[in-house]
């Protein structure tokens, strides 16, 4: 069960009332490369396992509310991931491809799945705005951040929480990759075999820095080297065809 599973949460989240977690690869139903909480209904895992799996988490939602709030929970809107700097609001969530979602609602959800990119929650405390963003490496340079905060009416104000996610230890580019990080060259260390480790994190964190948002928590759990996580290169590393996705969600109680 969800409950009995650890999340991983913010260290210093500041707003009590705001629920923030990314959930772990245990704790579900699902089996094989796909054990045990995978919550991708893209990855080719029995859809009756997920549907369970992301039962459990709808519960767990459920039991957190119940104890500030008698309405119930929205369900989650789950996105058609791609990599895109496409965002939606949670009252228009068919919009696909979408990798961002946000909303000023109450007992509303937002979630969006990652196996090793970058989950990044930001919540305005005067606004009670908040968004849940997939940014992988394309979606960082492409302006995926820029891109949501378009829809937030100030930055003075808003906390980041950057989950776990993959260690630039652990995330390597060939030479052919290189010009996309021209503007990072302090996140980008040369490694072996004509191969080069990347920060992800820190070029995220810039990047909110960069458009006023200074309150920006950094998990320093890595996807790849924390096995009750799910971690797509781990994956194919390890000659897996297939791995299954985690979930981040963030959630006003009140």
């Amino acid at each position: 069960m969800v409950e009995n599973i650890p999340l991983f949460r913010p260290q210093r989240w500041q707003h009590k009332n705001v629920l923030c977690f990314t959930t772990t690869a245990v704790g579900g139903v699902s089996k094989a490369q796909y054990s045990s909480l995978n919550l991708g209904a893209h990855v080719g895992d029995n859809m009756a396992a997920v549907e369970h799996n992301r039962s459990l988490l709808a519960n767990y939602l459920s039991q957190e509310a119940a104890a500030h709030a008698t309405s119930q929970v929205d369900p989650i809107h789950w996105l058609n991931q791609q990599h895109t700097t496409n965002f939606c609001d949670y009252s228009n969530a068919h919009v696909s491809p979408c990798d961002a979602i946000c909303t000023q609602n109450e007992l509303t959800p937002l979630a969006i799945m990652t196996a090793d990119c970058l989950p990044i929650v930001l919540f305005c405390s005067s606004t009670k705005r908040m968004a849940a963003i997939h940014a992988g490496w394309r979606g960082l340079l492409d302006g995926i951040i820029q891109k949501t905060l378009t829809s937030f009416e100030q930055t003075t104000t808003i906390s980041a929480w950057i989950g776990p996610s993959i260690s630039a230890a652990k995330f390597e580019i060939g030479e052919e990759l290189l010009p996309r990080f021209i503007h990072y060259p302090n996140d980008v260390k040369a490694s072996s075999n004509h191969k080069y480790t990347v920060d992800l994190t820190a070029i995220a964190s810039q990047l909110l820095a960069e458009q006023g948002i200074d309150d920006c928590e950094i998990s320093n759990i890595c996807t790849y080297q924390n096995e009750q996580l799910f971690s797509h290169r781990r994956a194919t590393h390890q000659g897996l065809h297939a791995t299954g996705r985690m979930a981040t969600v963030v959630m006003r109680l009140y």
